[in-house]
């Protein structure tokens, strides 16, 4: 085990990178167009992801209503259960007095109270999100693309504002509901730059989510299954691990002493890839030491299976390449695993843990080609970096006066 978690740690540190365009999963089935079950789970896991951490969920019916197994990368905190258990009690309220409209619903306080709480909890990450937007709109505010959005806010509330009210006088609520149906309008528009139209779409996804999930909710279709939800949390699962230093894991990839050295230079001068290996190493990259890997929130519900190989998975965020790669080789293995609302990762954690199932074989054989997987992976980015150090260093200045001798 040591040598496969060395490697996991290696293949981290050299900054893996799969091609951008891989950016959706194969078993992501329903990435646009998703049935009204699918879309429930996706926006349920993302108004359960309080910031950063990434959250998995999988529902099972029952004969008398559902069970929502949720995992996450890191511990929970006291406030998540407390939070949990308001959501709970919201689904279950709000299903109990199911067939319901929209409109109805609104008028109550319990849909006050819903999102209230889920600006609460999401607020950080809303907040971070929303500061991103508003530099991009104050240093592009005399851009076309910025005054037609604030006319569509001055539209939509039916006062006139600036860029400064927005962040004064709306809440955060209500800039969600409007950055979401602005983003319908513009999400195909190619003149307005991505990065604007992508801080839209990740802010307007909250009140998005909240729509979806009491849509869902407040249907007779699913009275039986929400007013009898239980959100059943998954304890973390972590192990401390010997791991062997960087230098002695290169070295079965470059034997040559002086090689070696010369490698080690490039990834040192290298920004990117001196960060990750201080990150992860330290200062000295010839010692060995414990690491802690955890049971990323996808592994933690396969590991939870046991004897049922089929399941359905809502992922809030981009998931490890690791991920990845497991759910591949365990759908070549009679598994049927399906995950859907996550992106595929071009990154590699180097805190990632193996899951264990009760299919002693197929743990083994995975394990093996995870392995050969890491290896290609470390050799290919030796190989990378190595090409990149000589790309820089070409005088392409003297390429370019010899190329124009020939053309003459």
């Amino acid at each position: 085990m040591s040598d496969f978690y060395s490697k996991v740690c290696v293949a981290s540190s050299l900054k893996f990178n799969l091609e951008t365009e891989m950016s959706v999963s194969k078993y992501n089935k329903y990435r646009f167009e998703t049935p009204s079950e699918d879309k429930f789970a996706i926006c349920l896991a993302r108004i359960l992801e309080r910031d950063k951490e990434v959250i998995a969920l999988k529902i099972t019916t029952c004969s008398n209503g559902c069970i929502v197994d949720l995992s996450k990368n890191s511990d929970w905190l006291p406030s998540d259960k407390e939070y949990f258990k308001k959501i709970e009690k919201y689904l279950r309220d709000i299903s109990n007095d199911a067939p319901m409209s929209s409109d109805v619903l609104i008028e109550r306080q319990i849909f006050k109270d819903f999102c209230n709480d889920i600006m609460l909890y999401c607020g950080d990450r809303f907040q971070s999100r929303f500061n991103k937007l508003m530099n991009i709109i104050t240093a592009s505010e005399n851009s076309q693309y910025i005054k037609d959005f604030i006319n569509y806010i001055s539209m939509q509330i039916e006062d006139e504002v600036d860029i400064k009210d927005i962040a004064n006088k709306l809440n955060g609520w209500l800039i969600s509901a409007l950055c979401w149906g602005y983003y319908y309008k513009i999400k195909k528009v190619t003149m307005i730059p991505f990065k604007f139209k992508e801080y839209i779409r990740k802010i307007g996804s909250y009140a998005k989510s909240n729509d979806i999930i009491l849509e869902v909710a407040c249907k007779e279709k699913y009275k039986f299954l929400f007013s009898n939800i239980t959100l059943n949390i998954l304890a973390p699962v972590k192990i401390c691990q010997p791991i062997n230093s960087w230098e002695d894991v290169i070295h079965n990839f470059i034997s040559n002493p002086n090689e070696y050295k010369i490698f080690k230079d490039r990834c040192l001068e290298d920004e990117i890839t001196a960060n990750e290996l201080k990150f992860i190493y330290g200062d000295d990259l010839n010692n060995k030491f414990n690491n802690d890997f955890y049971l990323h929130a996808i592994m933690n519900i396969i590991s939870n299976l046991g004897k049922n190989k089929k399941a359905f998975i809502a992922v809030s965020r981009k998931c490890c390449n690791l991920c990845d790669l497991y759910i591949e080789r365990a759908n070549y293995n009679q598994y049927d695993i399906n995950t859907i609302g996550a992106t595929r990762s071009n990154k590699i954690c180097h805190r990632w843990m193996f899951p264990s199932t009760d299919d002693i074989n197929f743990d083994i054989k995975t394990k093996l080609h995870i392995l050969r997987d890491l290896d290609h992976t470390i050799e290919c980015e030796i190989d990378h970096l190595n090409r990149k150090f000589h790309e820089k260093n070409i005088d392409w200045d003297y390429y370019e006066r010899m190329f124009r001798r020939i053309k003459i």
